[in-house]
């Protein structure tokens, strides 16, 4: 079962995945996050690599802001980052294999800490179609690459109070 729309807190957070064909796929990260969270023993930790060229990305597409980024310590980085696999398969073109296609739910400030710091690796847990689709949004407004990067970043409360 998915999430109304208006279902939604105003300010509660939400992850917007603008497909190759331009199909929008909204979770509620936050929901997704605390529900992860609870079932944590569910859930597999992985290693992913953590490639700068995903983080430049996110500055580029005004996903994150440096003033978070940069206030990340050691330990607001130890929980694992998720991922979401949407189904689909991509061959990979240094090894041919075929991989899942995934999209960065919760995570994306440690992430870009972790590429500037030079980390190789970083935890993360990747969940099956099956295991988040229930915390997708229906019935929204669908974004374009463009929209989303003329949005602000918002702070989060927690944020402010550091």
């Amino acid at each position: 079962m998915a999430i109304r729309l208006l279902d939604m807190g105003l300010y509660e957070p939400t992850y917007t995945h603008v497909g190759p064909d331009g199909v929008n796929t909204q979770i509620a990260s936050a929901r997704l996050r605390a529900h992860v969270l609870k079932h944590i023993t569910d859930f597999e930790v992985f290693n992913v690599p953590v490639r700068r060229k995903l983080a430049q990305d996110f500055f580029r597409d005004n996903a994150i802001s440096m003033v978070r980024v940069h206030a990340l310590t050691k330990e607001d980085r130890r929980e694992p980052i998720l991922f979401c696999k949407d189904g689909t398969f991509t061959r990979d073109v240094t090894s041919g294999d075929m991989l899942p296609d995934v999209f960065l739910v919760d995570g994306h400030h440690r992430y870009a800490r972790a590429a500037m710091d030079g980390e190789p690796m970083i935890a993360a847990w990747v969940l099956e179609l099956g295991e988040w689709e229930e915390f997708r949004i229906v019935e929204t407004i669908e974004l374009t690459h463009e929209a989303l990067r003329a949005m602000p970043v918002l702070q989060k409360e927690w944020w402010r109070r550091k």
